[in-house]
C-alpha cells in the first residue's frame, strides 16, 4: 500500500486522504472524515476509532475486497486503519489503537 498521497488532517472536521489500495485502483485516492474534536476525551477517542474502523471497512469494500476473502479484507482494513491513525498523529488515539482490546486507561494530554 502506498503512503505517498497521505496528508495529515489539521482542521477540526477534516478529511484524511488515503492512497490507492490496489493495482487496479492505482490512480484513485480515498478519504476518511476525521472529527478532531473527538480527540479531547477518552470516549471521543473510542468513538473516533470506531468511526475510522467503519470507514476503513467501506474503503476496502469499495476496492473489491469482501468478507469472502476474509484474510485480504482484514489485512486491507487494518492497513487503512493503521495509516489513518498514524496520519492523525495523536498519542492517545495511537495508544488506543495499539491496545489489544481498545480498553486502556488514557492519560490526560
Amino acid at each position: 500500500m502506498k503512503k505517498s498521497n497521505l496528508v495529515a488532517a489539521i482542521a477540526a472536521a477534516s478529511v484524511l486522504p488515503l492512497a490507492a489500495l490496489s493495482t487496479a485502483n492505482a490512480g484513485d485516492d480515498y478519504h476518511m472524515k476525521v472529527d478532531r474534536k473527538l480527540l479531547q476525551s477518552s470516549t471521543g477517542i473510542a468513538e473516533l476509532h470506531r468511526d475510522l474502523d467503519k470507514q476503513a471497512r467501506e474503503i476496502c469494500e469499495s476496492v473489491g475486497y469482501n468478507m469472502r476473502e476474509v484474510s485480504r479484507f482484514h489485512s486491507c482494513k487494518e492497513d487503512v486503519l493503521d495509516i489513518a491513525v498514524e496520519e492523525i498523529d495523536h498519542s492517545r488515539l495511537t495508544a488506543y489503537h495499539n491496545s489489544e482490546d481498545g480498553d486502556i486507561r488514557l492519560s490526560r494530554q
